[in-house]
């Protein structure tokens, strides 16, 4: 081959590869066009339908056929959506009737991205809204018959357009993933859409955890409905919907109430847990059969129940696996212990990791019970017993208990003793009673995870508060 034709061939192979070059950056610039094209249009869309809305809120207030406070149960604050997207709007359009591939579309979400957080409360309401949409319907025939011709005119149910902003947030950060996958790392845009998109993820979690939040407090009274009655709750409480409070969790559990000696036969009563952020909820429950299909399936009503609140001291212990006794711990208060089996290993572990985290400061994790008596004292039940169960403890933490007299009390016509017992922790006292017979049952209860001398009782009433 001569020198000319190698020459010709070298043009030919380079002119092939820029050319390659070339097509591949104008498809790319292509792509880039039409995702800005496509997020432009599905903007006049969305801008759409919050306008039907508005109209929608509109009519009813104009007619009347709704009261303000459902008009807003259901509508929440549409209007501020509004505002907002029509501004977004107008800046997209300006931008893109210029459109070049020099231009950015980062920079307008950067700076809307706060603005966008009016959707957090949209977004809370949405299961409200839609539940009072039914209600509304079957309470006013009226509006229900202008919600079918509403339909007709926009071609869309109500329903249907009540969810458009629920997915907003979400489609935008899917069209800008997609353009940054088409803009070059040297284009003054990437910068930009990866901080846009960073700024609406994280306005996209703080909204789905505020509908956790407000979905987990609305649980607070769904818990208070399935309670069978007001007698179901503990003496003195009227109500367990309280400011602040909120649902974390809920779930079957055993309450160990003996064993035989060989730690074989495990009596026990079902209990239903219902976790608080500030307290625990202890239920007998029944499972009411379905009326018919509407009905759902696992109807829960709680029959008896006791409420621990971790305001007060609340003790932890793990309990090791021995006999029938698996997967269980121990739940201390100053009120009641109980001993508390779970179905599997990790059911175990998350109630106690749940528990002691929103017990906060109140609820002390206990390696071993073994120390409550390793100071005795034999100068009689008047005489303080300080506690320290672990290293752990700080000085002004140390538990003082101290029986100070006896009680005769009376339930159902029958007549019994109790003690009365003096707790100090640190700046808290209060005080509790424990009957005789639960000192003379307590030998049987504990022997399966203690093996110790607990025939006094000034040390005994240490293992059940």
């Amino acid at each position: 081959m001569d020198e000319q034709t190698s020459d010709l061939l070298l043009a030919l192979v380079l002119g092939y590869h820029a050319r390659t070059i070339i097509e591949s950056r104008l498809s790319v610039i292509r792509q880039r066009a039409k995702i800005v094209k496509e997020l432009l249009e599905t903007e006049r869309t969305y801008l759409h339908s919050i306008s039907s809305l508005k109209n929608c809120l509109s009519q009813l207030r104009e007619n009347r056929l709704l009261s303000q406070e459902q008009i807003y149960s259901i509508f929440s604050n549409i209007g501020n959506i509004f505002t907002c997207n029509s501004t977004l709007l107008n800046e997209l359009e300006i931008r893109v009737s210029q459109w070049t591939d020099d231009n950015t579309i980062g920079d307008i979400f950067v700076q809307w991205a706060p603005a966008f957080k009016t959707y957090t409360t949209y977004c809370q309401n949405y299961d409200a809204a839609i539940a009072s949409l039914r209600r509304c319907k079957q309470q006013h025939p009226k509006f229900e018959a202008f919600l079918k011709e509403f339909s007709n005119e926009t071609k869309q149910t109500l329903q249907t357009l009540l969810i458009t902003p629920v997915q907003r947030i979400p489609r935008y950060i899917m069209l800008l993933q997609e353009l940054l996958k088409k803009t070059s790392k040297n284009h003054q845009d990437y910068f930009l859409l990866a901080k846009s998109m960073t700024d609406l993820q994280e306005i996209t979690e703080k909204v789905n955890q505020s509908i956790s939040h407000a979905e987990n407090v609305s649980k607070v009274v769904t818990v208070q409905n399935q309670l069978e009655s007001t007698d179901a709750l503990p003496e003195g409480v009227q109500t367990i919907i309280t400011a602040g409070r909120y649902f974390i969790r809920e779930g079957l559990v055993k309450i160990i109430c003996s064993l035989d000696s060989r730690n074989h036969r495990n009596h026990y009563k079902k209990r239903w847990f219902v976790l608080f952020n500030n307290s625990l909820l202890s239920c007998s429950v029944r499972f009411k059969e379905p009326k018919d299909a509407k009905d759902p399936k696992d109807t829960k009503v709680f029959k008896k129940s006791e409420l621990i609140l971790f305001s007060s001291t609340v003790l932890l212990k793990n309990i090791e696996d021995i006999g029938v006794v698996k997967n269980a711990f121990h739940l201390i208060t100053p009120e009641k212990s109980f001993q508390v089996q779970c179905f599997t290993l990790d059911e175990k572990n998350s109630w106690m990791k749940d528990i002691e985290h929103f017990s906060s400061d109140s609820v002390k994790k206990v390696a071993s019970l073994g120390a409550i008596l390793s100071t005795r004292t034999p100068n009689g039940p008047d005489t303080a017993i300080k506690w320290s169960p672990t290293n752990e403890l700080k000085e002004d933490n140390r538990l003082t208990a101290q029986i100070i007299n006896t009680e005769s009390k009376r339930n159902k016509n029958k007549e019994y003793t109790v003690y009365v017992i003096n707790i100090t922790r640190g700046h808290i006292q209060y005080s509790i009673t424990r009957r005789y017979r639960e000192f003379d049952e307590l030998k049987k209860k504990v022997s399966f995870f203690l093996s110790l001398n607990i025939y006094c009782p000034q040390y005994k009433h240490l293992l059940l508060f």
